[in-house]
């Protein structure tokens, strides 16, 4: 979103569900636990396996710029100033067994980051 000096955006990306193969348990572990709906059910090729499942997540970023134009004063003509919110909603990774316990190409484990940028054009 644009209007004159001012813009805005919102960025969401949506990761579905899949499943872990390497975590996997079996038929008595899942039956004990209840049947949780955390555990995948699976045939394959007549071996039934048993996989975490890994729930679908959005993450959302935002930001805002402002543009000098140059009427405030000439040493702040081609000024841009813009602020961001990434993670804006401080959502936790999806659990998985990886090496830092989460699927790396789709989580952020820092949580809510801020950012500020001064940039200007010559």
């Amino acid at each position: 979103w644009r209007l004159g000096g001012i813009s805005a955006g919102w960025f969401t990306s949506y990761f579905g569900s899949t499943v872990d193969t390497s975590a996997a348990t079996t038929e008595a572990i899942f039956r004990a636990l209840g049947s949780p709906d955390y555990i995948r059910v699976y045939n394959d090729n007549g071996i039934t396996r048993y996989l975490l499942r890994i729930k679908p997540t959005y993450n959302h970023n935002a930001w805002a710029s402002y543009r000098f134009s140059g009427k405030q004063g000439a040493w702040l003509k081609g000024v841009t100033v813009r602020g961001g919110i990434n993670n804006v909603l401080d959502a936790e990774p999806r659990l998985a067994d990886e090496q830092y316990g989460y699927l790396a190409g789709s989580a952020n484990s820092r949580g809510r980051q801020f950012t500020f940028e001064v940039s200007r054009k010559f």
